[in-house]
């Protein structure tokens, strides 16, 4: 579900009309295939959200401002490096492929770069067939003739080998968002950078990376950025493709008219090309991720149902020893009569069997390091014991019958879900949902779904994320082991009985501080610990913690495990409880 070239054109063009002379202010990653910038012009803030996922692949305005990652992610910090402060001077698709090019420099402003006399406006107009393997490929975003420092940042989004890659003026990359997967292209940090090749137009190139005509450019590219024609920077004249940009001249004279030119910036952004696309891929990643979630729940439940099988296995071997239990009493009588036929040292006697009509004799098993009255005291007790275990054994067999038919019942019920909705019309765009807090998962989701009590309470930090809060013993030790997954954060008083708190994150996410603070203000206070003063709060990851064995419900070992040390604080107390989600 990618975009289609014509797709990323027309975005490419309202990029083109809306973020021109726009400062970046700020670079976020909410994902390892994720990048998002902060873009301002006078008068509104606009973000620019780039997605490299194979299913997801697109580029266009948002209005949501995600979250970032942490600790920063190394290409997030060479972006934040290179790109805060920088002014947008271009957005253009210089190659007619899925390929779009934002440039920005330092120390231009808005003024010097509108009108026609700049010759760093990349050539507009059609665009000939593109370039294959048996043509120069158009290798080396080459030195620009204006003064300022330049940095590209270009986009790939070409399905599974979407990438996002920082260069410099001359396109040397500088850094890359995803390690390439292209087989033909030599995308490595320090490397020139080498736009993809289209196939079908008779020179046997791929998609995915230029061809044969790529390698032999590469021999040369050296002398190649050394020059400053414009062919020579953007490739050859024939691949210079058709740049999806309105001329600057208009755009300039529609911007200095004040009110208008703020309209036209900001048109776009409610019903043009980025927000039918953003309302679609928002759906559409809601979807994977519910689907996503669907396959680990069920996984877990046939993990779950494979684990009560066997346990049904052993019961039923154990019931049939049970059964069997009486034979060690028959032994056991045959034995005290015949007391006087056992010595010490034999394993086994031969005594007639007085419990058969025919009378014949019976071989009872002895152990040749007890006396005859120790081996005979060792018959009844297995008897007893099995005559103990039996009631046992059954109330647990029919225990794991009845978890074993839930779990059926619950993969039954797990049906498909609603295909993807259709990119909608223009005048049709709803305004944007606000982010919803993260769902329970797990077993927690599946008890949602049918009413039943959570073992948790949930609570909302001041950054808007959810803090989950065990009831009592058994629910403690649900919310750890059951609900919560391994990267989740996991809280408790140092020193004092008291409910296990959990941080719901996503995998290689680090808590901020200040919800670590509330999450450390709960656990004192669902605790014995003194509600004034200093105290101390436990926290680390939950795959780090352990239940005991045979030890009390929500009795856990917990292995490296850093503090909290802190004054509570009444107000901040006050201000979490009454974030109580209702139950």
């Amino acid at each position: 579900m990618n975009l289609t070239l014509q797709e990323l054109s027309e975005v490419a063009a309202e990029l083109g009309r809306d973020l021109v002379g726009g400062v970046v202010q700020e670079v976020r990653q909410p994902s390892a295939t994720a990048i998002c910038l902060s873009i301002r012009r006078p008068g509104q803030t606009m973000m620019l959200l780039f997605e490299t996922a194979a299913r997801l692949a697109r580029m266009h305005l948002t209005q949501r401002r995600p979250e970032t990652l942490t600790p920063i992610p190394a290409f997030c910090a060479k972006l934040r490096k290179e790109l805060t402060g920088t002014r947008v001077f271009a957005v253009e698709m210089p190659w007619p492929d899925r390929v779009v090019v934002l440039s920005s420099r330092r120390g231009v402003s808005l003024r010097s770069h509108r009108g026609a006399a700049d010759p760093t406006v990349w050539p507009t107009g059609a665009a000939d067939p593109a370039p294959t393997a048996s043509d120069p490929a158009p290798t080396g975003l080459g030195p620009v003739a204006d003064a300022g420092e330049m940095t590209l940042l270009i986009f790939e989004g070409s399905g599974h080998h979407s990438n996002l890659f920082l260069t410099d003026e001359a396109g040397r990359i500088l850094a890359a968002l995803r390690p390439s997967s292209s087989h033909q292209r030599d995308l490595l940090p320090g490397r020139q950078y080498v736009p993809p090749v289209r196939s079908g137009a008779g020179g046997g190139g791929d998609a995915r990376g230029g061809g044969e005509g790529n390698r032999t450019d590469r021999t040369d590219r050296t002398d190649r950025t050394d020059r400053t024609d414009r062919t020579r920077r953007l490739g050859s004249t024939e691949a210079a493709g058709a740049v999806v940009r309105p001329e600057r001249e208009g755009r300039a004279a529609g911007s200095s008219d004040g009110p208008t030119g703020q309209h036209q910036a900001t048109s776009g952004g409610a019903t043009g090309p980025s927000a039918r696309i953003d309302l679609r891929y928002s759906e559409e990643a809601e979807r994977l991720a519910a689907e996503a979630e669907r396959v680990r729940a069920e996984s877990k439940l046939r993990a779950e149902r494979k684990k009560v099988e066997r346990t049904l296995a052993h019961l039923e071997q154990d019931e049939k020893k049970a059964l069997g239990a009486d034979r060690y009493r028959q032994l056991g009588d045959l034995l005290k009569i015949n007391l006087r036929l056992a010595r010490r040292g034999m394993d086994r006697v031969t005594v007639p069997n007085v419990y058969s009509p025919d009378g014949e004799d019976v071989e009872i098993p002895l152990d040749p390091s007890l006396g005859p009255k120790e081996n005979m005291e060792k018959l009844f007790l297995r008897y007893r014991k099995g005559v103990r275990g039996l009631p046992k054994i059954r109330a647990r067999r029919q225990e794991m019958l009845g978890r074993l038919l839930e779990i059926e019942e619950r993969l039954r019920g797990m049906g498909e879900l609603p295909p993807p909705r259709p990119l909608a019309d223009a005048g049709e765009v709803p305004p944007p949902r606000p982010l919803a807090a993260p769902a329970p998962r797990g077993a927690a989701a599946g008890e949602m779904g049918r009413g039943r009590r959570l073992p948790y309470r949930r609570f909302e930090s001041a950054g808007g994320r959810s803090i989950l809060v065990g009831r009592e013993g058994k629910d403690n030790h649900a919310l750890t082991f059951q609900v919560s997954s391994p990267h989740d954060v996991w809280l408790h008083v140092r020193g004092f009985p008291g409910c296990h708190v959990v941080i719901p994150l996503a995998r290689g996410q680090e808590p901020d501080t200040e919800t670590l603070l509330d999450a450390a203000h709960l656990a004192v206070h669902f605790s014995k610990a003194p509600k004034q003063g200093f105290v101390e709060v436990m926290w680390t990851r939950r795959k780090n913690v352990r239940a005991v064995k045979k030890g009390r419900p929500g009795q856990v070992l917990v292995e490296g495990d850093r503090t909290v040390a802190f004054h509570s604080d009444p107000a901040r107390v006050e201000r979490l409880l009454a974030s109580r989600a209702s139950d």
